[in-house]
């Protein structure tokens, strides 16, 4: 998905797995500067995993402006931005 203006001020969710929640965690308190961001650590191990139907009944449905979702994550994000309205 991508990013509207500059990003000021933009609510920014990170969907991860148990493994790499951590980890992403301290690179986002590195980098990210002048939005509010929450991580979303879900309960699978490996977030490369997590399908549309996953993500679709244990997401909670989301207060932000973006989503972001693993690379190697296999879900459809046009069905997953129609299911939760981002």
């Amino acid at each position: 998905m991508a990013l509207n203006g500059d990003g000021a001020g933009e609510r920014r969710l990170f969907v991860t797995g148990q493994l790499a929640s951590e980890a992403l965690r301290r690179t986002l308190e590195g980098i990210e500067a002048g939005s509010e961001w929450r991580v979303e650590a879900l309960r699978i191990k490996v977030a490369a995993l997590m399908t549309t139907d996953y993500l679709k009944a244990t997401l909670p449905r989301p207060a932000c402006d973006t989503v972001y979702l693993p690379g190697l994550c296999q879900a459809d994000t046009g069905a997953l931005g129609a299911a939760f309205g981002v």
